[in-house]
């Protein structure tokens, strides 16, 4: 599988920068999520760690609470669940991201798990670089 945003393959370091609104910035655009298997996937989910921070939302079917969490308070993992994705198709999602204002720089690994892979696959990550304050 592999995640784009626009025609850029995350794995490519795709970069977003992000509009400036009143008290925040904001991003908002498609991930393209591509089987490029030779067989479906079945009911998966994607994983985005962000920080805990940043706002992060999505069109997708519905998001799955968080269970456990990560090592590093400062984040926390996204994950949304999507349907079964037949071979060769392109599933699009719509995301937004909103950091603080004045927020670093940061990046968003992507991870995705379906019971067809024996362990959870990278995506890629997504650099996001707010603008300065």
């Amino acid at each position: 599988m592999e995640v784009s945003v626009a025609p850029r393959p995350t794995s490519r370091a795709a970069t977003t920068k992000l509009r400036i609104g009143s008290t925040q910035t904001f991003a908002s655009f498609d991930l393209s999520l591509k089987n490029e298997g030779d067989a479906p996937v079945s009911t998966f989910r994607i994983h985005a760690i962000v920080p805990r921070d940043v706002f992060f939302d999505s069109n997708s079917l519905f998001t799955v609470p968080d269970y456990e969490p990560l090592a590093n308070p400062a984040l926390r993992v996204v994950t949304l669940q999507l349907p079964p994705l037949p071979a060769g198709q392109t599933i699009r999602l719509h995301v937004e991201i909103g950091p603080p204002s004045g927020h670093a720089p940061f990046k968003i690994p992507f991870t995705v798990d379906a019971i067809e892979l024996q362990a959870v696959g990278r995506l890629g990550s997504l650099a996001v670089i707010p603008p300065k304050s």
